[in-house]
Formats: C-alpha cells, structure tokens, sequence
C-alpha cells in the first residue's frame, strides 16, 4: 500500500523536524500482520544550520530511499510507512510480518560501501505506536 503520503513540519526535542507519513497505511496499524517496526537511521554527512540534508546528501538520501524500497518491499512482508529529518539524520520507518527476512534483506543491502553512515534498528511494535505518534 502506498499513498497517499502527508507531509508535516514541527518541533522534536527542540530541534524542527520534517515527517513524510504514508496515511495509506492507517488501515493496517490495527491488524496485527506487521508487528515489527524498523527504523533505518542514515547519519547526514554535511547538514545545514538547521540540522536538514544539503544538496549533496539529498541527492544520496533520494538514492536510498529508492533502494530501501527495492530491496525491502518486493513483496507484501515489508511496508514503507515514514520519513524523518531531524537533528543532521534521516530515518526511515518500515513495518515488516518477518523480523528475520527484513534483517537478511538489509544486510543484503548494506553488504557494499556507503556514502552516509547507516544504522538499521528493529523493535517489536504490534499496535503501531511509532506510527501513531506521527499521525
């Protein structure tokens, strides 16, 4: 499920904070079939003033998210469900059914350099909490 996506602006811990939500997911936060909540924290190697991406790691930011996507969500076992700039990092938050395949999808990914320093986190969250507190 994709879309349609929302974007807000605001404060976290003092710092602002850009959040991309795909609303198109609100119906999937009570159902159980994704409890596993990952977030991909990728580190920003020149931020602004502000803490946001510079043209340079924009333009990298743009490429992993598109190949988060590729290599996480060929199937219906991992769905993409925001996007987080704030404090010189962006994370990206996925639900996944497998905790296990989710892992061996990443590190298939992660398994050549990067650019940008990237962190994968994983913790159960079965009713969404992560999801919600962005809504």
């Amino acid at each position: 499920m994709s879309g349609p996506w929302l974007m807000s602006e605001g404060e976290y811990e003092g710092k602002p904070i850009v959040v991309r939500l795909n609303a198109g997911l609100a119906p999937l936060a009570a159902s159980g079939t994704y409890p596993f909540q990952a977030g991909i924290a990728v580190r920003l190697n020149a931020p602004d003033e502000r803490g946001f991406p510079s043209a340079e790691d924009s333009a990298a930011l743009g490429r992993f998210e598109d190949e988060f996507v590729e290599a996480l969500c060929g199937d219906t076992s991992v769905v993409f469900a925001a996007v987080l700039t704030t404090g010189g990092m962006r994370e990206f938050v996925f639900y996944a059914s497998d905790e296990a395949l989710l892992r061996e999808r990443f590190r298939a990914w992660a398994a050549t350099p990067k650019s940008h320093r990237v962190q994968l986190m994983v913790r159960r969250d079965p009713r969404w909490a992560t999801y919600r507190a962005l809504t």
